[in-house]
């Protein structure tokens, strides 16, 4: 069944889903961390088993200084994920959620910042009054783990307290990050699976068409810094300014699994350079992708994407599929990319080129998505679709 050929039982499909999340597909999403935050509290009505491989190539904020003193993946985008799945149903959940979402003042002293931490390590502050006790227990020795590893110099400024207890962990668990990010979501009843897609520290350069280049992920996204103004050439990983060849940098064999396995796989909205094609960099993700038969859908964006400077829709779409294809080493001989869901009545840069698009043999697949009052993908329709054309 091709897959606008499921929506007419779309009701039927979504009704299934919700009587029994906890039996939903294994829909995968390549992303960043903040975009489908609004998207995951109605997904995980249809399924607790979605899968979401995040980028760890953070390097503004807080998460630069946690790099810096720790020579490690950024870990604010899974730390972001995993609380956007949390169960809404689980108050103790909902309750530690909430304490990990906040962060310490951007001013003040060190020396007071850094008192509050050892406050919270020592089970004494106020903001952790309503968390339960196993919680407790957890934040507790977490961060006596962190500031135990610390050095004098870390700046707590403006720091997610859930990014230093993700921290801990990853430390405690030998500078692994799936162990850390599963004892994470733990904590707050996390209804679907978070990894990066890997533990190693590197970062992002962007090769402009105009000859110049941006280093660092935050340079590129155009949200702390002016945004850019000539259109990519082409993204890469690098370290220490020189850059890191894909073979250096194959995914570990959990990540190809889950990529292999799923049961559908989707690109969505979002920071198009820096959250899905820099999770595609990485040697053996595009083979895992070909070697699976499951449906590939695009939700492209529709407000206005700093990255994507004179780039229409169309070119999105090859641009995606070209670097899957370059990544290949297998040839696994499967596809890429199948359907590209769109909002008839919205606009898309470059316009919807129905000919071309299908001249590529990609279904393109009808929804009502558009937020009219904020020109975005509204996060209710695009999962409610995306579920309807599930496996």
């Amino acid at each position: 069944m091709r897959l606008k050929e499921r929506l007419p039982i779309a009701d039927a499909r979504l009704e299934v889903l919700a009587s029994a999340p906890q039996d939903g597909p294994r829909i995968l999403f390549f992303s960043g961390g903040t975009a489908l935050r609004e998207a995951c509290a109605e997904l995980i009505k249809y399924t607790w088993n979605s899968i979401h491989i995040v980028t760890p190539f953070d390097s503004g904020g807080s998460s630069a200084e946690l790099r810096r003193e720790f020579d490690m993946p950024a870990v604010g985008d899974a730390r972001n994920r995993i609380l956007a799945l949390t169960d809404p149903d689980d108050d103790a959940a909902v309750a530690a959620a909430a304490f990990f979402a906040t962060r310490l003042p951007k001013s003040g002293e060190l020396t007071g910042l850094k008192g509050e931490v050892e406050l919270m390590a020592r089970g004494g502050h106020p903001g952790m009054k309503e968390l339960a006790t196993p919680v407790v227990e957890t934040v507790k020795d977490s961060l006596t783990i962190f500031l135990d590893a610390c050095s004098d110099r870390f700046d707590y400024r403006g720091a997610s307290i859930g990014n230093l207890v993700l921290t801990a962990m990853f430390l405690k668990h030998e500078r692994v990050t799936a162990p850390a990010l599963d004892e994470f979501s733990t904590l707050v009843s996390a209804r679907g699976l978070v990894r990066m897609v890997l533990d190693t520290p590197l970062d992002l350069k962007a090769h402009l068409v105009d000859g110049r280049t941006v280093a660092g992920q935050h340079m590129i996204t155009g949200k702390d810094v002016p945004p850019i103004k000539s259109r990519i050439d082409h993204l890469r990983l690098h370290r220490d300014g020189v850059t890191v060849a894909r073979r250096e940098t194959r995914i570990d064999g959990e990540v190809r699994e889950l990529i292999t396995n799923a049961e559908m796989i989707c690109y969505p909205v979002g920071s198009f350079f820096t959250s899905i094609i820099a999770n595609l960099l990485p040697g053996g993700v595009a083979d895992s992708v070909a070697a699976n038969m499951c449906p590939k859908v695009l939700v492209p964006n529709l407000g206005l994407d700093p990255e994507l400077v004179d780039m229409s829709l169309a070119d999105q779409v090859l641009t995606l599929i070209e670097y899957l294809r370059k990544g290949a080493i297998i040839k696994a001989g499967g596809t890429y990319l199948d359907g590209v869901l769109v909002d008839p009545e919205a606009h898309y840069p470059g316009g919807v080129d129905l000919d071309y698009l299908q001249s590529l043999g990609l279904e393109v697949i009808e929804a009502p998505l558009l937020d009219r009052e904020q020109g975005l993908v509204a996060a209710v329709p695009m999962i409610r679709t995306l579920m309807a054309i599930s496996c």
